[in-house]
């Protein structure tokens, strides 16, 4: 078997990159397997072998080895390294040869192998050959011999649960296909004009629309079924992981993560974030041409971890292992610093609840001691969900810094924002702080704007024209409910009644449910109805109780919050507070059989709060005061 160096790390940026254009990637059409086939001289027949290799030693195909690649953020980033956990390869496209590695060698196992989105399954590697056209092309690692599965000309080659994905452009479309690992069965599951970043993560395909320069990330089931709009604009290097989108705003490249539903949209960080990847509860990118294109890593809430390189472009990752080409197209491995015990473990206690001075004052300690002639701008606070991000200058100086405050976790990141120097992360809560909870959240209008943002990515111009916050379980945070539809002109302010595409939930923290979406033939009562409490407040609790008018019957469905989660309490009908402060209640049919309505006995219908279950309950109250549950009276 040949041996041969690892490709040598990138010390510097080259002379030459100052030279380089800023290109685009709607110009490279993102991959450069598209470049590669212009210069590709060779081609390859339906199924050839090479000459058998005395000393390859590869390891059986075993169980856990089956139908595994390199992650789907990989594979949307050119896909050239590949593994099932236990082999590790690589293609340098540059000189056209794979390789395993191993203690810090590489061993070359095939020649004149020009292959991108490399997928293993026990000894087979699923590739796009750029010496063929792109051509699907199977692997054996065991007898070397190659053989073509597709003509077409593929991009973003995904193995998963027995079946190959591709994308393809078909003159002036670009389509989403799959079909069996032995070629047959080809299916066309998606087609636009043009979309990049198929990525399959749970039985779920995700990409991004170019169409009309929307670039809008869709998402459908394995069989093409169930499409779906997740977010309707701007959207550019997908990476999901963690039960997470992560993407690149298309303007900015600023860093946003969301929920796989699409829901709780939230702006990570302000850096410019190119070819984001994953590996090892970390992600990846690299940075604008104007700072060099230096590879950063951040957490999932987009604290920046790490600087590692400069000059790259494409990012693939393999275990502890960077991957990337600089702007000449030489590969470079860059060993990334394994992290310690202490950071892969659980600091300190969710100071989420804690009041703004107890989370502050260790910050200021530690300035204190550390960062003497650093002033803390504690006026100048930003939230993005759970961190905090506060202004750090330097007395008489010109370096600024950013403190980031992750509630979570209780780490502290220090990042300049003036100069490239590495951040520097502690964590200061190994134990929560003695103070009891208090009501520190995202504000009323933080919260209003998650539920405007929402409908506008789903649906358009529009958003939340009725919005209840109000403290619904009782434990001194605020959270609320929302109606979102589409406003139409003046009309919206004087028509008592208005249609309605969703009912939200957004709880303290930001954390967006849907409650009720894509609501037929109903209208929603405003505000100037005569009926008007979308709020009720009853023994200690708050429940929303909006108001919908069908076939000109009057409903009410009333919702309650526990643990900062919604929940249905079953109850739907007429619902009014009166003076004496109890729950009055008729059903939606307005007639039930009552015992002490048939015999004239005064009373009223109401609803108690049962303390055994925990919920609501229909009851009967006398003028004396005593209360007797419906189903006892029943009974």
């Amino acid at each position: 078997m040949k041996k041969g160096r690892i490709v040598p790390i990138l010390v510097a940026l080259m002379a030459v990159l100052a030279g380089c254009s800023n290109q685009e990637e709607s110009s490279v059409k993102h991959k450069r397997a598209s470049d590669a086939t212009e210069s590709a001289q060779t081609s390859v027949v339906e199924t050839t072998t090479e000459p058998a290799k005395q000393e390859q030693a590869v390891a059986e195909p075993t169980a856990e080895m089956s139908f595994q690649s390199s992650g789907a953020s990989n594979l949307v980033n050119s896909g050239i390294c590949c593994t099932d956990g236990e082999r590790y390869y690589y293609s340098d496209t540059n000189t056209r040869t794979l390789y395993q590695t191993q203690n810090g060698t590489a061993d070359v196992i095939a020649e004149q192998f020009y292959g991108y989105y490399l997928n293993l399954s026990g000894n087979t590697i699923y590739y796009a050959d750029a010496a063929a056209d792109n051509s699907v092309t199977a692997y054996d690692l065991s007898s070397g011999s190659r053989t073509v599965l597709c003509n077409m000309h593929v991009q973003e080659l995904t193995l998963y649960q027995e079946k190959l994905y591709f994308t393809c452009t078909d003159g002036e479309k670009r389509t989403i296909y799959r079909m069996n690992l032995d070629g047959s069965d080809l299916e066309s599951l998606a087609s636009c004009e043009d979309l990049w970043y198929m990525t399959i993560y749970k039985d779920v395909i995700y990409y991004v629309n170019y169409e009309n320069d929307q670039y809008a990330i869709l998402s459908m089931k394995l069989d093409g079924t169930e499409s779906r709009i997740l977010r309707k604009y701007n959207a550019s290097d997908l990476c999901i992981a963690e039960d997470k989108i992560f993407f690149a705003e298309r303007d900015t490249r600023y860093l946003y993560s969301m929920n796989l539903d699409g829901s709780d949209v939230q702006q990570l960080n302000s850096t410019y974030s190119r070819c984001i990847n994953y590996m090892n509860g970390q992600l990846y990118y690299y940075g604008s041409e104007e700072n060099g294109r230096n590879v950063y890593s951040c957490d999932l809430n987009g604290n920046v971890t790490g600087k590692y390189t400069s000059g790259a472009k494409f990012l693939m990752l393999m275990e502890e292992e960077l991957y990337y080409y600089d702007w000449d197209d030489v590969l470079h491995i860059l060993p990334l610093n394994k992290k310690s015990e202490e950071e892969n473990t659980s600091h300190g206690t969710n100071i989420v609840s804690y009041k703004q001075e107890d989370v502050l004052k260790p910050v200021r300690s530690y300035l204190a001691s550390n960062w003497a002639g650093y002033t803390l701008d504690e006026g100048n606070i930003t939230k993005q969900g759970n961190t905090w991000i506060i202004l750090l200058s330097e007395s008489g100086g010109s370096r600024q810094y950013q403190l980031i405050i992750d509630l979570t976790t209780g780490k502290i990141t220090i990042l300049c924002t003036t100069e490239d120097i590495l951040p520097v992360s502690v964590y200061l809560y190994d134990t929560a702080p003695s103070v009891s909870p208090s009501a520190v959240q995202l504000s009323k209008e933080e919260l209003k704007s998650i539920a405007d943002i929402w409908f506008e990515q789903n649906y358009g111009p529009g958003g939340a024209w009725c919005f209840e916050y109000h403290d619904y379980d009782g434990n001194g945070t605020y959270e609320a409910f929302a109606v979102c539809g589409y406003i139409k002109g003046d009309g919206y302010d004087i028509d008592p009644y208005n249609g309605l595409e969703a009912i939200l939930y957004i709880s303290s923290t930001g954390e967006l449910t849907i409650i009720r979406e894509d609501i037929q033939d109903i209208d929603f009562c405003v505000e100037n109805e005569v009926m008007k409490e979308y709020y009720i407040e009853y023994d200690g609790k708050g429940y929303y109780v909006p108001h919908f008018r069908s076939n000109n019957v009057l409903w009410q469905p009333m919702y309650g919050v526990k643990d900062n989660k919604p929940y249905d309490t079953g109850i739907s009908g007429h619902i009014s507070l009166d003076n004496d402060g109890d729950l009055l209640y008729t059903p939606n049919s307005g007639f039930f059989a009552c015992p002490e309505c048939n015999n004239h006995v005064e009373h009223k219908h109401i609803l108690a709060y049962d303390e055994t279950s925990g919920e609501l309950k229909l009851a009967v109250k006398y003028p004396s005061g005593e209360i007797v549950n419906y189903e006892d009276l029943q009974a």
